[in-house]
């Protein structure tokens, strides 16, 4: 009886630790990130995707760094179901390749939750995610409509992306780091 005791409980704490989410939303104010707050943006409310083992959202912006025990499949997988939170990132639209001289000129200033899982998922599988993606926003190759907060770009994107996870699934994330193989090959969807 003690052991059947022992394996129920062991069996839930088990199930319970392996359903348990590596990341969570938090609201932030963009004064708590920056000195004060961007010019003429003081009425939206903003958020961050953070570790969930971080209580108080103080780790770095980017690049975002998992625990070493943590599993990136896992981590992937959830950050894809970030799909449609249209909520805005505390951080503005900029370049984060310091080696790029690239300007963004559109008149957006704000990206969603749902474009930086993505732009964090980047950041979880390559070793210089930057330079694949410079700025949090997506483009249609075709015809060069930018989204950053929703639309069909997004859409494409993230189908793109689920598309990429399974077939890193089967072939594993070292196949997909050196083969070079990018979520976004042949869909017709970029990073600015």
């Amino acid at each position: 009886m003690k052991y059947c005791l022992f394996f129920a409980v062991f069996s839930f704490c088990s199930t319970k630790v392996m359903s348990q989410s590596l990341f969570k939303v938090i609201e932030v104010s963009r004064s708590d990130v920056y000195s004060s707050q961007i010019e003429g943006d003081t009425i939206n409310k903003y958020f961050r995707i953070v570790l969930a083992e971080d209580a108080l959202g103080s780790s770095a912006a980017y690049p975002i760094v998992l625990p070493e025990n943590a599993d990136t499949l896992k981590a992937i997988a959830e950050l894809l179901t970030y799909e449609g939170d249209t909520k805005l990132c505390v951080f503005p639209i900029r370049n984060y390749n310091r080696a790029r001289s690239q300007i963004f000129l559109g008149g957006d200033k704000n990206y969603s939750l749902q474009v930086e899982a993505l732009f964090i998922i980047n950041q979880l599988v390559y070793k210089e995610p930057f330079n694949y993606s410079s700025y949090p926003i997506l483009v249609d190759k075709k015809t060069n409509k930018i989204d950053c907060i929703n639309g069909k770009v997004i859409y494409k994107a993230y189908e793109a992306y689920r598309n990429w996870y399974k077939e890193l699934m089967r072939k594993g994330i070292g196949y997909i780091r050196n083969e070079s193989i990018m979520p976004l090959d042949g869909s017709g969807v970029k990073w600015y």
